[in-house]
């Protein structure tokens, strides 16, 4: 089997599984009326599809760059979702606010799905 068709299989495999939704809500700082400045958090128009993993092994913990046990999930997504670090996550399963430590996606040209680790609010 060629690499594309393994790549190809993997990301149809991932659209079967990513059975989640979730609102992005992208960090922006912005002035305020006193010159100071303040964070806001505008949602994506659209939801993505993803799934939300507890990180309960330790290993996995060590493994997705968790610090000082901050981290309580993963959020899995396709490739071609980018969620930058201090954005939010709203899932719209249960309306939980999770706010996104870091991308801990493995760097291969084989990856069918992005890993974030996220902290919930």
């Amino acid at each position: 089997m060629s690499i594309p068709a393994i790549v190809q299989q993997g990301r149809r495999l991932s659209a079967r599984t990513l059975l989640d939704r979730a609102v992005i809500q992208d960090r922006a700082t912005v002035r305020d009326s006193s010159g100071g400045q303040r964070i806001t958090f505008t949602a994506r128009p659209e939801p993505v599809r993803c799934a939300f993993a507890t990180v309960t092994d330790e290993d996995l913990a060590a493994v997705s760059g968790v610090v000082q046990g901050k981290a309580k999930a993963i959020l899995r997504t396709s490739l071609d979702v980018v969620i930058e670090e201090g954005a939010r996550v709203v899932s719209q399963l249960d309306g939980s606010v999770w706010s996104v430590i870091g991308d801990r996606t493995p760097p291969s040209n084989l990856a069918t799905v992005r890993r974030f680790v996220i902290q919930e609010v």
